[in-house]
């Protein structure tokens, strides 16, 4: 079996320390991709690895924010609004978005995803579940640390 590694830069202005908060992937204790990077969604298999680039914030250098292992593939997102609720799109307290899936319980695009309609139906499929995540937390004095989880 070969394991492969894929490579997500993130769009402009992501960087969880230095600009908005990344909602896709999450990057939590049981890590997803969902609806953003179909390309990758669908090359990916169990085993192998997702890598995630902060996007490009005025004067601070990209950087991997963390990345994980490839636990299993959803064929859709449906499955995923029933087994991870706190991962549906809303709005967090301090106004970012927040959440993957952005299907609605009756299973139709989600208010607040702005992206087109035409590619909806091809942005649920492939929902990754992860496993073994990797997280870059902090920075001090140009020295990195990392979280395992």
């Amino acid at each position: 079996m070969t394991i492969k590694g894929y490579i997500y830069i993130t769009s402009t202005g992501y960087d969880s320390e230095h600009g908005k908060s990344l909602k896709d992937p999450y990057l939590g204790d049981v890590p997803t991709l969902g609806a953003c990077m179909p390309n990758i969604r669908r090359q990916v298999s169990p085993g192998d690895h997702i890598f995630v680039v902060s996007g490009k914030v005025p004067d601070v250098q990209q950087t991997v924010m963390g990345g994980f292992e490839v636990a299993e593939k959803l064929e859709s997102m449906h499955t995923a609004f029933d087994r991870f609720p706190a991962l549906r799109l809303h709005r967090g307290e301090d106004g970012q978005l927040r959440g993957n899936i952005i299907v609605t319980a009756e299973r139709k695009q989600h208010p607040l995803d702005t992206h087109s309609s035409e590619s909806f139906q091809g942005r649920i499929k492939n929902y990754i579940v992860g496993r073994a995540p990797v997280v870059l937390t902090f920075r001090t004095n140009e020295n990195w640390f990392w979280r395992i989880k």
